[in-house]
């Protein structure tokens, strides 16, 4: 039966893909290869020219049915990615949440300011100063983390979608909710909301943009969002007073572990060239490990149903080449909402297969012997979305995202603003600066996290360098 809905969807929207495609950086679509194992391009893709990103045209369409599976077929072209939006100004955006009201069906676990560690857990001591405690290996043994990044992931409708789910079509993030520690409180770079700027500020913990009372070489200043032109790096074309943006690759193949990043968006080759062989910093820590600090890139945006081809080269890399960090990109709900808006029955499908990639990464870490116990899960986004779009940051729908943390010792079932009351405050439906008193709890913050998880210290010159607190609730 799926094939056949697959096959209606694809002659009601081939033409309108085709169209888009010639517009945008994806030329032509073919068939997802069996894969054996992970191919890591020689050198980034070139560009002569920063493809236009154009919003796809919101035509008429009959909306996919519920469904918990896909099955890709050959014919399949996928929608190209944009991240162009200028919002009317007739748009009233919905107030973001943090709470969502669960079916009679399922009950979750209330945040809780509360953890009880189970026998084999030791519970981190209480914090007496504002700085939470640094676990040791020995009490949380987090020798792999997967940094997850799900483009366009609205946490208003996202929360919706979890609570209103009576097929299990969400189950995985209704899983991250219960076992693991989360807000869907909060919030991008301030003055972004966007690809790249937000993912680097994800990537090295600054601020995109130069911020009132901070010094010169606080913030990164890369603003661009396209294709990056050959040659173009974070330290090239970033903030002028920096001479090198240092970034969480950094810092983890330093010290001698593996990194890896898997994208979905032929821009994220940004990264790729930014920390290369030719542009990486020397390694001054330790054993020379040499300038490339991504030990692992697989960029393939021209793929059928876009982040799938990818997410299963991702899962074998996991349990094969084992890297201890891994940066990876979703990139459907963001391409369905630009193309026929988020809050669409096509976006919700979207987040439905991210859903079910969550899941089968989830599966992967419990079932392989070595990643179980030992992995944990870091999930944000770079932006929500409204209407067709996010570029305007002021709108709540758009600054608001969600943040999942997931793994061996974190408090289940608990709100992230809960665990962090003495460093952080939930906004409600405010935007705070960089500056202000009470800090949200910001995507920018989940490299530091990613870092203090596997017990390394805070990326050099980054200015979110303090960790949130993940494992239990001070008092």
């Amino acid at each position: 039966m799926y094939p056949l809905i697959r096959l209606f969807q694809i002659i009601i929207f081939l033409p309108i893909f085709i169209g888009c495609a010639q517009n945008s950086d994806i030329a032509t679509v073919a068939p997802v290869p069996t894969v054996t194992a992970i191919t890591i391009p020689t050198a980034p893709p070139t560009a002569t020219a920063r493809p236009t990103e154009t919003p796809l045209p919101t035509t008429s369409h009959t909306p996919l049915p519920p469904t918990n599976t896909h099955t890709p077929t050959a014919s399949h072209t996928p929608l190209p990615p944009t991240d162009t939006h200028t919002p009317t100004a007739s748009h009233t955006p919905l107030p973001p949440t943090d709470t969502h009201t669960p079916t009679a069906s399922h009950t979750p676990l209330p945040p809780t300011d509360t953890y009880t560690p189970t026998a084999t857990e030791t519970l981190p001591p209480t914090a007496t100063a504002t700085q939470p405690p640094s676990p040791t290996p020995t009490e949380h043994p987090i020798q792999h983390v997967v940094h997850i990044s799900v483009d366009g992931l609205n946490s208003t409708l996202l929360a919706d979608l979890v609570a209103n789910d009576q097929w299990g079509e969400y189950d995985a993030f209704r899983r991250l909710m219960d076992e693991g520690a989360y807000t869907l409180n909060g919030r991008t770079d301030y003055d972004w909301t966007v690809t790249l700027p937000n993912h680097t500020t994800m990537l090295t913990a600054r601020p995109a943009f130069p911020q009132p009372d901070l010094p010169a070489d606080t913030h990164h200043g890369y603003a661009g969002n396209g294709v990056p032109f050959p040659g173009e790096t974070l330290h090239n074309n970033g903030n002028p007073a920096v001479e090198y943006v240092t970034s969480v690759f950094d810092v983890v193949h330093d010290h001698g572990l593996k990194t890896a990043l898997y994208a979905t968006k032929l821009k994220f080759s940004l990264f790729d060239v930014s920390y290369n062989e030719t542009h990486g910093a020397a390694d001054m820590i330790g054993e020379d490990n040499g300038r490339d600090k991504i030990d692992i890139y697989d960029n393939n945006p021209i793929a059928i149903s876009m982040s799938e081809a990818l997410h299963y080269r991702m899962l074998e890399s996991l349990v094969t080449e084992r890297p201890h960090y891994a940066f990876a990109h979703y990139t459907e709900p963001d391409a369905f909402g630009h193309a026929f808006g988020w809050g669409s029955d096509d976006y919700n499908f979207a987040v439905r297969e991210v859903s079910g990639h969550l899941g089968e990464l989830l599966a992967t870490i419990e079932f392989d012997p070595v990643l179980a116990g030992r992995t944990a899960v870091i999930i944000t986004s770079d932006h929500g979305g409204s209407e067709t779009g996010h570029s305007n940051a002021s709108i709540p729908m758009n600054y608001t995202i969600p943040i999942f943390v997931w793994g061996p010792g974190i408090a289940a079932g608990t709100d992230l603003y809960a665990l962090n009351q003495t460093t952080h405050v939930d906004p409600g439906n405010g935007r705070p600066t960089y500056t202000d008193p009470a800090q949200p709890i910001r995507n920018g913050d989940t490299g530091t996290l990613a870092l203090h998880l596997l017990n390394l210290p805070a990326i050099p010159g980054s200015y979110l360098d303090h960790a949130i607190n993940v494992y239990s609730v001070l008092k």
